[in-house]
């Protein structure tokens, strides 16, 4: 098995990230910061709803909250690489190799959305800079070492990876209902995780439940819209000779994308809606996306972090 082949296994990319969650996790540990999530316009909405959610339940401190995460996430990820090493069966690729491979592809990323950008008039564009909110200069790129780790694991590993799995549940196992339940239990656990950034919600259960029987209709009828057009797509793809597999692949990255963008601006965390910020964000997205599906997840993350250390490098 070839590099290509082993860098892909999900296995070795739990253990490649674990250097870099090791790394933030020192930073959060020496430095204490009053800032531990990833600020900025390209990535920060994962542990800044994580954060809401910890003030409002009155719970510990977010630094304290977020130490204690990081070293859960290290653990499940060492867990994973053992469960899946042998069904993988992937010797080690070189780790190196895998960084500058990522470094490339992070240095190209934002030059080719830029140039994409630049196509239409209505949309001139440079690179989305992270905000300048510290006076520490290693800061911004600890940040981006969590946003990267934080934002590939929920908008790729977990949203694009999902789509792909539903729609192999729809298309290869021919489990419609399976797949409407995961689509259905998705939205209504989102519905939740949007009453908890709500104080008022968060310390009162009977305005949590208010908010949520309010809210979670919503959210169901616009998961399952976006179910409805995921498999008018894919069916759609098929029909014009694509394979159910790449069909599942080229839509699951669309639409991921497009909710990556889009849930940047919905919530109480969210960014005014504005045509620019969203089209970077769908194409940087895009390009993530096919990056975690043809080069697996740890490339993906390392392509984050190489991008965003260089917006820091810029700014």
């Amino acid at each position: 098995m070839g590099y290509f082949q082993r860098t892909r296994s999900l296995a070795l990319s739990m253990l490649y990230i674990l250097p870099l969650l090791a790394v933030y996790e020192i930073w959060l540990l020496w430095r204490h910061p009053e800032v531990v999530n990833a600020a900025g316009l390209m990535a920060r909405l994962p542990v800044e709803y994580l954060a809401r959610i910890i003030q409002n339940l009155g719970g510990p401190s977010f630094f304290t909250a977020a130490v204690l995460f990081n070293l859960v996430l290290m653990a499940t990820f060492i867990i994973v690489y053992f469960k899946t090493e042998s069904q993988d069966g992937s010797k080690l690729a070189p780790f190196f190799p895998v960084v500058i491979e990522s470094a490339v592809y992070g240095f190209l990323m934002g030059h080719v959305v830029v140039y994409v950008m630049n196509l239409v008039p209505a949309l001139p564009s440079t690179r989305l800079a992270m905000s300048p909110f510290t006076n520490d200069s290693m800061t911004p790129f600890l940040l981006s070492v969590g946003a990267g780790v934080y934002e590939e694991l929920v908008f790729r590993l977990m949203l694009v990876g999902g789509l792909i799995f539903v729609g192999q549940l729809v298309f290869e196992k021919k489990d419609f209902f399976l797949a409407c339940a995961l689509f259905l239990g998705a939205a209504l656990a989102f519905a939740a995780i949007q009453q908890l950034t709500n104080p008022e919600c968060a310390r009162s259960w009977p305005v949590f439940v208010r908010g949520f029987l309010k809210s979670s209709p919503v959210m169901v009828i616009s998961a399952s819209a976006v179910l409805l057009v995921y498999c008018v797509l894919v069916w759609g793809l098929t029909q014009c000779k694509a394979s159910p597999g790449l069909a599942i692949g080229v839509v699951s990255i669309l639409i991921g994308s497009l909710l990556f963008a889009y849930f940047h601006h919905v919530g109480p965390l969210g960014e005014p809606l504005t045509l620019r910020p969203f089209v970077f964000r769908f194409l940087a997205g895009f390009i993530l996306a096919v990056i975690y599906r043809l080069r697996g997840f740890a490339i993906a993350v390392y392509t984050h972090v190489a991008y965003d250390i260089l917006v820091a490098l810029a700014s």
